[in-house]
């Protein structure tokens, strides 16, 4: 079983198989808030029109983040466009700068402020960026390799693996041992054919 997150594509294909993932620069501005941050934002907050989310990192900082839509169906042209600007896709797995640019932490709080406008006053401490295996519809990857019977991917999973994870081990094992999960279906490889 290849869990192996943006190394997969490079993996897969020395069995043949070329999978249609590709690596996504994901990065996060983090605002400052001495001992706010859980009263200025009590909760983890996903808001799907405006393609940001954030959530409070213990008592003193607030994380915050974007997206180009995907997982709905519903892409943001916008946040694409902006974020093909700012060089998001790279071509090798764990080549990748880990820090962010002042003008990536502001652009990435400016699309949470009409939600949470008090979250202005806060100062911005150094973001961080990370990559993510994304596949074209931004939802994971879960099949057995063509012609390699027996080896199974999990890949593609676009920011979201890790909520995911215990369950996709969970039902790839039980394939791997014979048990073909129904559900998995409509995460099948050949969905992009």
């Amino acid at each position: 079983i290849l869990a192996t997150g943006v190394w997969s594509k490079a993996l897969v294909a020395k069995l043949g198989v070329d999978l249609p993932t590709f690596i996504e620069r994901h990065f996060m501005a983090v605002m400052d808030a001495p001992g706010a941050a859980r009263k200025l934002l009590p909760h983890c907050w996903v808001d799907e029109t405006t393609n940001c989310y954030a959530r409070p990192e213990g008592e003193n900082t607030i994380l915050v983040g974007t997206w180009g839509g995907g997982g709905t169906g519903v892409e943001n042209d916008e946040l694409k466009e902006a974020h093909s600007r700012m060089n998001y896709r790279l071509d090798v797995a764990g080549q990748l700068d880990r820090t962010i640019t002042q003008e990536e932490s502001v652009w990435a709080i400016e699309h949470i402020m009409s939600r949470s406008p008090e979250i202005a006053e806060l100062g911005i401490r150094p973001g961080y960026a990370c990559q993510y295996d994304m596949s074209p519809d931004h939802l994971p990857i879960v099949d057995e390799i063509p012609g390699a019977k027996g080896t199974f991917v999990i890949t593609g999973s676009s920011g979201h693996g890790f909520k995911l994870g215990p369950a996709m081990g969970e039902v790839v094992a039980k394939w791997a041992l014979g048990q073909r999960q129904e559900l998995l279906r409509k995460f099948s490889l050949h969905r992009f054919s």
